[in-house]
């Protein structure tokens, strides 16, 4: 309407047109139009979020889990607990969170940005000429913003996860802090810890307003020079239609502001990649040997009889470490009770672990009655062997499914292992007997 009246150019047909039709006519294809549109959004987000997005996070999350839990106990060595909490929780949040949400932002601003410069295109192609040069301006700042964003963003997981290891470590020895009176001292590691990832989060910001400054003022500059140059083609040029010129300074303005936010999307998505790049390395950690190897499988009752053989075995923790076993050669006889004696450090408990294949052989083999353990799959050896450790472990659930996980037993075995381990009175005096809930790590068993 304003480059109408500007240009002297009246509205004679669109008005025929609007008798001859009526209003409604014209009112139903606007309704039809911006129906058929929230279908296509609605579709888009029912695809994207509960079919694309929830498939993808349950395998992701899945992949992850299971790389972890196979992987070798070196890894659990060398890895902290905190870092492991940060690819579970804040890694894997911006994965099922973030990154499908800036997929989609992205998609809708480059359809946006291709639907705008088509109607452009079309009505005024003049006006390409301001906005074609500018586009490789947006492109430039986004590539500036794109790489400190990505190392802000990576600098902020990696200060994260010793946050969540302090925090760890000062819940599982509270206790022993308050007693030795050393508050002061984790508090401050705390906010040292806190500081130093506020620092990398807050210049990630702050790069966010350099970036939003700038699109801006770049918009406002495009879409200044293509009212400009649509005022100067219709004035002093007499060339194109006041309303198609109308309707191209409108596209103008959505143009500017699809670019803007498909700018921002592109770069959020390239940063969201990073958390998904974190979370699909522990999908790919090495693991142990395989739980079965189905042509190598024991054959009748294995172990008969428990005779156990070490012949010149060697084992170390982990590749590049010393031998913590060197040449060990032993046999115990089934049914035999053997006590191993030594020093802290002499390698007690690096037999049980080699025993269970938690720690394999750099050089001998293990023998049990007879056979050698490492040609069995990891479940075909473990499952045959029984350990009652040092310091108990209760996981949260009922007494039942702390004695017998996978429901092998009759009621009355269980029982018989609580007898042996004078618990029965204790289980006897909760109402819920066998069902009765343990707590994580059995506090209210202690």
């Amino acid at each position: 309407h304003w480059a109408s009246s500007n240009t002297g150019i009246d509205s004679t047909t669109i008005i025929a047109s609007v008798v001859r039709h009526g209003v409604f006519y014209y009112l139903l294809i606007y309704g039809a139009l911006g129906l058929l549109g929230a279908s296509m959004s609605s579709l888009q987000s029912l695809l994207l979020w509960t079919r694309c997005s929830i498939q993808a996070s349950t395998k992701v999350h899945g992949n992850m889990l299971v790389g972890v839990l196979r992987s070798p106990m070196s890894f659990f060595d060398v890895t902290p607990l905190g870092r492991i909490l940060n690819r579970f929780s804040s890694d894997l949040q911006r994965c099922d969170e973030t990154l499908p949400r800036s997929v989609s932002g992205m998609v809708n601003t480059m359809v946006s940005v291709v639907s705008a410069v088509s109607v452009i295109a079309l009505s005024t192609p003049v006006m390409l000429v301001v906005m074609f040069p500018l586009a490789f301006v947006y492109r430039y700042l986004q590539q500036r913003y794109l790489y400190s964003s990505r190392e802000l963003r990576r600098l902020d997981s990696t200060t994260r996860s010793p946050i969540y290891a302090h925090f760890q470590e000062s819940i599982g020895g509270v206790s022993t802090i308050r007693a030795y009176g050393q508050q002061s001292r984790f508090v401050a590691e705390n906010e040292d810890r806190l500081e130093k990832n506020i620092r990398a989060y807050y210049t990630y910001l702050s790069l966010n307003r350099w970036l939003s400054l700038r699109l801006e003022t770049l918009g406002n500059m495009v879409m200044l020079g293509t009212t400009l140059l649509a005022i100067f083609t219709l004035q002093y040029l007499g060339y194109g239609d006041a309303g198609l010129v109308g309707l191209s300074v409108a596209y103008a303005l959505d143009f500017t502001g699809s670019l803007n936010w498909s700018v921002r999307s592109y770069t959020e998505v390239e940063n969201s990649m990073i958390q998904l790049e974190r979370v699909v390395e522990y999908a790919h950690l090495p693991s142990e040997a395989p739980e079965i190897i189905e042509d190598r499988r024991p054959t009748g009752p294995w172990p008969e009889q428990g005779m156990v053989e070490f012949k010149g075995y060697s084992t170390r923790y982990r590749e590049g470490l010393d031998l913590v076993l060197k040449d060990l050669s032993f046999r115990v006889e089934p049914r035999q009770k053997v006590g191993i004696v030594g020093r802290t450090g002499a390698g007690k408990s690096s037999l049980t672990l080699a025993l269970f294949r938690i720690i394999e052989a750099a050089g001998g083999k293990v023998l049990i009655d007879g056979e050698d353990i490492a040609q069995y799959g990891l479940y075909d050896v473990r499952s045959k062997l029984s350990i009652i450790p040092q310091d108990p472990v209760l996981f949260a659930g009922t007494v039942r499914e702390n004695l017998d996980p996978f429901g092998m037993y009759a009621d009355h075995e269980i029982w018989q292992a609580l007898e042996h381990a004078h618990l029965a009175d204790v289980v006897r005096s909760k109402d819920e007997g066998l069902e009765f809930i343990v707590t994580q790590g059995g506090e209210n068993f202690s």
